[in-house]
């Protein structure tokens, strides 16, 4: 088989017949590579743009790539990978330069033209690596997740925070964080931001890279115990979907450990998709640090996936919620309203709840506070019964969907709550 066979006849001629046409044992190698990447960026940079976006679509496909690289490794000398290499770093600072100064892109075409970059050049001698997108959410939050969990399981991180100017002109900001594995394994991950006006995704590039050119059977069964266990915790985050498992080692074929195959797997069946960022809005005032914190918990066990935490919080927020206004109402003189004085404690939520009810429907608090419509009461009763299940049962299904579905409805709620009160206090 032929490249011309998987791509066009013009992109075989621009970017891989000058790199055979290169003397590899010569010593001025290095220094030809380099006149073959400047004459491309100073004198045909538009014709690289067109070729390179006619064939974007099938360089990134994962077979078409391992073909690519399978025939231009039957066309090196023996044990010399230079145009390998050679083709991947012009492919790289190719499509760098082209999404750095060219203006009349379009989003989509920059987005391709970053994959190929990162695809290519960031996986040279590399052992394996992963592409991910996150559907949703904070790319800083997931790199401060990822910084705590390298921390935990490799000790040290190099390179923190480091921002790449280039890939992705206006659209596109590149975060990398290079821990190493116990002096045997590079983890380079690539955090790519995207505008979300333009895409529905941040990407995500985790690449391995063994230290001395070593494979995955060379590697000590601690280090892939630490790797796998990294990766566990990495994609049991929310809104991370496995794109594609990379493998682009040219030099020897070498098979990835069971143990993070099963996690990559495992992690690849699971659609945990978040719709938003918190389930208790940022914007409510509750005047008190105990709820703030008690809000902060709700939304991180939301963003977590601790979805039995969250309703039992949930609850717990609007039980005591309901304690203030009531103790708000009646003070002191109708303690038992909402305060078990033989056990000193206070009232369970659905006696709470029915005193609550009764107290609303009362003239007096009519006059003072106003009408409060039955959808509060209902939603009232649905977060009472979903908290009851997940607080007092042994198993109890575990999703989000209940809470994403009256997310307006629990907010709205919460503000009627936290009005009442105020209004109440202010009496």
């Amino acid at each position: 088989m032929k490249i011309s066979d998987l791509l066009s006849k013009d992109f075989e001629d621009f970017f891989i017949t000058p790199i055979f046409q290169i003397d590899f044992n010569s010593g001025e190698r290095n220094n030809r590579k380099k006149e073959i990447l400047d004459e491309i960026i100073n004198y045909k940079i538009k014709e690289a743009k067109e070729i390179l976006l006619k064939n974007a679509t099938t360089l990134l496909q994962l077979e078409i790539k391992k073909e690519i690289i399978e025939i231009l490794k039957s066309k090196c000398p023996k044990n010399n990978v230079f145009p390998i290499t050679t083709f991947k770093e012009i492919l790289y600072y190719v499509c760098q330069y082209i999404v750095s100064n060219e203006r009349s892109l379009t989003p989509e075409e920059i987005n391709l033209l970053n994959d190929i970059s990162l695809e290519y050049y960031a996986n040279n001698f590399d052992i394996y690596s992963i592409k991910i997108y996150q559907k949703k959410g904070s790319l800083k939050k997931l790199i401060d997740n990822t910084e705590y969990l390298l921390e935990k399981y490799t000790g040290t991180i190099r390179n923190i925070g480091i921002t790449y100017n280039g890939l992705g002109q206006d659209y596109h900001d590149i975060h990398v964080l290079k821990p190493i594995i116990k002096n045997e394994v590079y983890m380079i991950i690539y955090f790519n931001l995207n505008d979300p006006e333009y895409f529905q995704h941040n990407n995500v590039y985790i690449d391995f890279w063994g230290v001395g050119k070593k494979l995955w059977e060379e590697i000590s069964l601690s280090s892939i115990n630490r790797i796998a266990q990294f990766l566990q915790e990495f994609l049991e985050q929310p809104n991370l979907h496995i794109k594609n498992v990379n493998i682009s080692n040219y030099i020897k074929r070498t098979s990835l450990p069971d143990k993070i195959v099963d996690i990559i797997e495992s992690s690849n069946s699971r659609d945990i998709s978040l719709k938003f960022d918190h389930i208790i809005d940022l914007d409510i005032q509750f005047n008190s640090n105990i709820y703030d914190e008690i809000r902060d918990e709700i939304n991180g066990c939301y963003r977590k996936c601790y979805f039995a935490a969250m309703y039992i919080l949930i609850r717990k927020l609007l039980e005591n919620l309901l304690i203030d206004c009531l103790r708000n109402y009646y003070k002191e003189a109708h303690l038992n309203k909402y305060y078990d004085e033989n056990n000193r404690r206070f009232l369970i939520f659905e006696i709470l709840k029915k005193n609550f009810n009764s107290m609303i429907k009362e003239n007096d608090f009519k006059q003072k506070i106003g009408i409060v419509q039955q959808n509060y009461i209902d939603i009232l009763g649905k977060f009472k019964e979903i908290g009851n299940i997940h607080g007092h049962s042994l198993f109890s299904l575990n999703h989000q969907s209940i809470a994403e579905e009256n997310k307006d409805k629990l907010n709205q709620l919460i503000k009627r709550l936290i009005n009442i009160n105020y209004r109440l206090s202010s009496i």
